[in-house]
């Protein structure tokens, strides 16, 4: 059922060009294995959804949660489960240079490298422990809130630390020539311009 669903999703409505894949829940308090318990979350129990909806929060693609172990498409086998839900639910647009975001219990260096070979832009916020990243940025202690620093690796990649009240990392395979601050009344914000 789920399959013909995501696939009349898929042949019914193409979607913006900014897409993004995120996490749902949908309430459930019965018994099943299926089931998870985030304590975080505004839905405590229920069944988790990975979800890839575009810009208008229209779900083109999802899928449902089943643990750890659950199947993986045998291409995928290499990268984690987060890497793995991107490539899955996003592996349809490939080569059509859409844009996916998500955070970062998704973001790595290899996903960002996958999805850029796939001419697919990607772009998330990044835990600083991951793999592959560069190790000469400005510490925290010397950057000011508003302030910024970037690096690049070898293949275009582009690795962003920018200082709000805390520092935030952000990773993407596309970048433009320009990186503009805005100032607004009690926050900087950083823009990212394609070009």
């Amino acid at each position: 059922m789920i399959d013909k669903i995501n696939s009349v999703f898929k042949q019914d409505y193409f979607g913006t060009r900014e897409d993004s894949v995120d996490q749902s829940m949908i309430k459930f308090k019965g018994r099943l294995s299926l089931k998870q318990y985030n304590p975080m979350k505004p839905i405590k129990r229920g069944y988790k959804l990975w979800c890839l909806a575009d810009q208008k929060g229209y779900i083109m693609n999802f899928k449902v949660y089943q643990g750890r172990e659950e199947q993986v498409n045998s291409s995928f086998e290499k990268y984690g489960l987060g890497e793995r839900v991107v490539l899955e639910l996003t592996e349809h647009l490939w080569n059509q240079n859409r844009e996916v975001y998500f955070d970062n219990r998704f973001s790595s260096t290899l996903l960002i490298q996958k999805l850029k070979v796939e001419k697919t832009l990607g772009c998330g916020t990044i835990r600083i422990n991951r793999k592959g990243l560069p190790s000469e940025m400005t510490s925290d202690k010397t950057l000011h809130r508003g302030n910024h620093d970037s690096k690049y690796l070898s293949d275009g990649t582009a690795f962003f630390k920018w200082k709000d009240s805390k520092p935030v990392h952000i990773i993407l395979n596309f970048h433009g020539s320009e990186l503009l601050q805005e100032k607004k009344k009690m926050a900087h914000h950083i823009q990212f311009r394609v070009i």
